[in-house]
């Protein structure tokens, strides 16, 4: 009976966890209160430019009577026609300091908006340029507006170069 009771404290013992033997220090709250994990990147962007661009919208149709194999023919007030619009657009340039932080302490909130943290997203400086914008109204004969002798300009919109600087902060939390 000896030998039975022996050999199962043995096996007991050989197959508790080896970390069952570790030695546990515990922290107290006061000292995980003293810890936030903030952690972020910050991007700067320093004259990021784009080069200016091009594009032509319209809206009309073709002379549908004058495709080959068409139902309809001889329709007189089918003629065709595009109107649209050709908008140049400028270089455009953005510059300063974007800051991400996750992991803000949830526990306060805010002095000024009583938001509670999360992600903070902190704008600094962040000033975005664009050069001028000119936007013609044509009507023409073909969708691309291109063709100088079938094409005729209605008027031209103008916006003249801007600048905007961002400062503050966009916080991202639950709710």
């Amino acid at each position: 009976m000896k030998k039975l009771l022996w050999l199962t404290v043995i096996s007991l013992i050989v197959m508790m966890p080896l970390s069952s033997f570790a030695g546990t220090n515990t922290i107290s709250d006061s000292d995980l209160a003293a810890i936030t994990a903030q952690e972020g990147v910050s991007i700067y962007f320093n004259n990021s430019t784009t080069t200016g661009f091009t594009f032509t919208a319209s809206w009309g149709q073709t002379n549908i009577s004058s495709i080959t194999g068409s139902p309809i023919t001889n329709f007189p007030f089918d003629k065709g026609g595009w109107a649209g619009v050709e908008v140049n657009f400028g270089n455009t340039s953005l510059s300063g300091l974007l800051t991400i932080d996750v992991g803000v302490n949830n526990s306060n909130t805010t002095s000024s908006t009583g938001i509670p943290g999360g992600i903070a997203l902190g704008l600094k400086n962040l000033a975005f340029t664009t050069g001028s914008i000119e936007a013609i109204v044509k009507v023409g004969a073909e969708r691309t507006l291109s063709v100088p002798t079938a094409t005729m300009t209605l008027g031209t919109y103008y916006l003249g170069s801007y600048n905007s600087t961002v400062n503050g902060q966009v916080i991202i939390c639950t709710h």
